[in-house]
């Protein structure tokens, strides 16, 4: 259920599609190639075949929550800016100062849309807000990508909030052996953590968190062999193989 409403909060705004804006002015920042994150918002983690496919109940659960990050992908679809949605850079002294950005908005008459592009030294960041509905201008999600596409963040927030409370985090970044994500989920005090290394050679672990404490913990070969371990007051509860 707290995943759904998660959900409903972007539904609202992707439904702000129709432009009703008196603000236009010319791009100052050259955009086109950084309108939306390449990597961020839409890098997804493989379920390897010997989780997804295999009968073994603890390999099932590791493999759901390796799912749980691919979810993420949803919100791709937020950085997609509208044909009618136009620059308005009269409001950038609100969002930012001192960085090279562009402002795009759009609307709907009722509910309106501000969608920042900065270009920074060593990274490029989007951020939106969101305006309607009693809210002014508040800050719905943020994310980032190194220049380099080596690491990326996306963090989204109540934007009903009047403190900007975070709702979810989520980065990826290379290791020694491939790369490691971080998913967490703090929605009305739900506060879930997940840990994965997705190696190279098709091997990985993973590590759930719940409240900061390490819940469970599960590796897997190439082979399709794994082991698991869930905890309970940081002891081992139950270990095995499959």
């Amino acid at each position: 259920m707290k995943t759904k409403l998660f959900k409903l909060s972007i539904a609202g705004i992707l439904g702000i599609s129709l432009l009703f804006t008196s603000c236009k002015k010319e791009e100052k920042l050259d955009v086109s190639s950084i309108k939306k994150p390449s990597n961020t918002a839409t890098k997804t983690v493989s379920v390897p075949t010997s989780l997804s496919s295999s009968s073994n109940t603890n390999a099932q659960a590791c493999a759901s929550y390796i799912t749980m990050f691919n979810a993420i992908g949803s919100y791709s679809s937020v950085f997609n800016i509208p044909e009618t949605a136009e620059v308005c850079n009269d409001d950038l002294s609100t969002f930012k100062s001192g960085e090279e950005s562009e402002v795009y908005t759009w609307s709907d008459g009722v509910n309106t849309v501000y969608y920042v592009v900065t270009d920074e030294t060593d990274k490029y960041t989007w951020t939106i807000y969101y305006s309607g509905n009693g809210y002014t201008k508040a800050k719905f999600l943020y994310a980032e990508e190194m220049k380099d596409a080596s690491k990326g963040y996306l963090e989204i927030f109540d934007y009903t909030s009047s403190s900007t409370t975070s709702l979810g985090k989520w980065s990826w970044e290379p290791t020694s052996k491939g790369i490691l994500y971080t998913y967490e989920l703090l929605y009305l005090g739900y506060n879930m953590k997940i840990t994965l290394n997705a190696n190279t050679d098709n091997t990985g672990d993973l590590s759930y968190y719940y409240s900061g404490a390490l819940y469970a913990y599960y590796t897997w070969n190439a082979d399709g062999t794994g082991t698991y371990a869930t905890y309970s007051d940081g002891v081992v509860e139950y270990s095995g193989s499959w």
